[in-house]
């Protein structure tokens, strides 16, 4: 039985050893992958720099495609829409009556997609919640 445990130990610590190779060689072609995009980068600057043009990588499409997305504007009968038009009417609304608000006025919608709209829109910093209460942020004011 001792040796057993002896050998389950042995095997133990070599599939340690063996993980920490691969991780270490993962890390270790990360690195060279990182560098040689950074010189990659470098060469296409000074290329774009020598004709005039404004430097830019091949990674620019990334960032534009973000900032069109945060730039996006709502539909206007969307679920987040009519949630922040439901803000907009009674500022200071709790969720669940917001929920009411909404089928009240006819267009009623589920709790849990009332939920998903004020995280969303709550991420996207039009409303804020103070006191388990839902407000349009105003303009000229951030969080």
């Amino acid at each position: 039985m001792r040796r057993t445990k002896e050998l389950a130990d042995f095997l133990a610590g070599f599939e340690d050893a063996a993980y920490q190779r691969g991780y270490n060689d993962a890390v270790r072609d990360a690195a060279r992958a990182l560098k040689q995009l950074r010189k990659e980068a470098s060469s296409n600057q000074t290329k774009e720099q020598a004709n005039g043009r404004v430097a830019t990588t091949n990674y620019d499409h990334v960032m534009e495609g973000a900032l069109a997305h945060r730039s996006r504007r709502m539909r206007e009968n969307s679920d987040q829409m009519r949630v922040l038009k439901a803000i907009r009417a009674t500022p200071g609304m709790r969720g669940v009556e917001i929920v009411r608000a909404l089928e009240s006025s006819g267009s009623p919608i589920q709790e849990r997609t009332v939920r998903t709209a004020l995280s969303r829109l709550k991420g996207h910093h039009y409303i804020e919640q103070r006191e388990e209460k839902w407000f349009e942020i105003e303009k000229g004011r951030s969080s």
